[in-house]
């Protein structure tokens, strides 16, 4: 789609409001429309945090998106504290914290004896009980090391910029995740990563734990985190740093390479995530992931997590059952693959608005208008992603994802995802910045 032309919308009630060139009024007055259509319901549980769907009734109770998701509610809680929703995101990072602290028992033995990590169930749990904070017995991929590092770097940032408090017992909580990750031996551990699969050494999931890290040494370095200097070694901390950094310098821009017989990945969406929000990779190697999802991944509906994704492949719903569909990927392996067919892949809607704001913060540093007209291009791809009226879901709702049935792409069950909800704020936010920068100074 060129910069000067509207994307595939879902939603006929939008193309009224979106422009190929915004000015503040225009988002104002979408942002308006959005909020009044209920796209930015976010229904926080009695514990502060939410769960990986908003949809209801028999769906959400066999997919599991009724419970937590650690990586989500992160994205969650950034998303919301872009927006200005400071003290929502405080209340979903602070119940991870807890529940972290509750369980803390499963660090605590992976630390004394690392062989106990080769059990995924012995790991800490990345998927749990939204509301009692408890865990869950079902078979689920938990050695996800991206998830434990999402939740270090937002932790760390919010309690530097004053957003969260730091506690006693969270002296303790940053010390034995700091010793986890040691133990495991984080950049070359073998995890199951963002998309809960094989475990392989993948430079999305190390690139987390990096920006955690990182986060938690600019922390160490601030007045407020200054007393956990004599619990965490500094020295520790660059230590760790620097062997992910050193894994990393191998890998990108592939998510994984050739190991024990099975085949790399070269293109992975998971990339996008070290380049926004996080922001660890940087100038040309940012633009190279950025080109390579571009090139390699992106669809009319969405954008492919990785060629020859087999979750939710083509007519995903007429051969799996509804506990089938979200199953452990090794329970299901032979019939998710038998559906696999490059090109037809599910097309996500998290990564649109990322790529959106990517844009934006380079229009911020560089004032180019190409910069500009692709942060709108992703921008309207997002919204254009918003369920249609007749799509079997409440209308302007953010999926998961579109996938192929019976010759068209339709959003799946997991419709709303909080996950896209709250990339989509970031998105919005971001739009705000760039126009509000071009504005003159009798205007601002």
């Amino acid at each position: 789609m060129s910069g000067n032309a509207l994307p595939l919308i879902h939603n006929s009630s939008l193309t009224p409001l979106l422009r190929c060139e915004y000015q503040l009024e225009d988002l104002r007055a979408l942002r308006s429309f959005l909020d009044h259509a209920g796209t930015f319901c976010f229904d926080a549980l009695g514990t502060g945090l939410y769960s990986a769907s908003a949809a209801s009734g028999a769906t959400a109770e066999s997919s599991g998106y009724k419970h937590a998701w650690v990586r989500d509610n992160v994205y969650i809680a950034y998303g919301l504290r872009v927006d200005g929703q400071v003290e929502a995101a405080k209340a979903a990072v602070l119940a991870l914290a807890r529940y972290f602290l509750m369980h803390q028992q499963r660090f605590l033995e992976v630390i004394a004896s690392p062989s106990v990590g080769a059990d995924k169930m012995l790991r800490p749990h990345v998927r749990f009980d939204a509301e009692t904070l408890g865990e869950l017995t079902e078979e689920w991929e938990h050695a996800q090391n991206d998830a434990l590092g999402y939740f270090l770097w937002i932790f760390c940032l919010m309690i530097r910029r004053g957003d969260c408090e730091l506690a006693p017992d969270h002296d303790h909580l940053l010390n034995f995740m700091t010793q986890y990750f040691a133990a495991i031996q984080y950049w070359h551990d073998e995890d199951s990563g963002h998309w809960e699969e094989d475990r392989k050494v993948s430079a999305s999931s190390i690139g987390v734990v990096v920006s955690g890290l990182r986060e938690l040494q600019e922390l160490l370095r601030s007045p407020t985190g200054s007393r956990l200097s004599r619990l965490i070694q500094p020295a520790r901390v660059e230590w760790l740093v620097t062997q992910g950094r050193r894994t990393l310098a191998k890998i990108l821009p592939a998510e994984s390479l050739p190991s024990h017989g099975r085949s790399g990945r070269r293109h992975d969406a998971a990339l996008l995530f070290l380049v926004e929000p996080l922001r660890l990779v940087e100038g040309a190697s940012a633009l190279q992931i950025v080109r390579d999802i571009r090139e390699q991944l992106q669809g009319d509906h969405g954008i492919r997590r990785y060629k020859g994704d087999s979750y939710w492949g083509a007519n995903y719903r007429s051969h799996l059952t509804a506990d089938q569909r979200t199953a452990s990927l090794n329970s299901v392996r032979k019939l998710r693959e038998s559906l696999s067919h490059d090109g037809l892949e599910a097309q996500w809607c998290i990564f649109d608005p990322l790529l959106s704001a990517f844009y934006g913060r380079m229009y911020l540093r560089s004032g180019s208008g190409e910069h500009l007209a692709q942060q709108i291009m992703y921008l309207n791809r997002s919204l254009g992603q918003l369920t249609g009226e007749d799509c079997g879901f409440p209308s302007l709702r953010c999926p998961e994802l579109y996938f192929l049935e019976q010759g068209r792409y339709v959003p799946n069950d997991h419709t709303p995802l909080l996950w896209t909800q709250a990339n989509l704020l970031v998105a919005l936010n971001a739009m705000e910045d760039s126009l509000r920068s071009g504005r003159s100074e009798g205007e601002a």
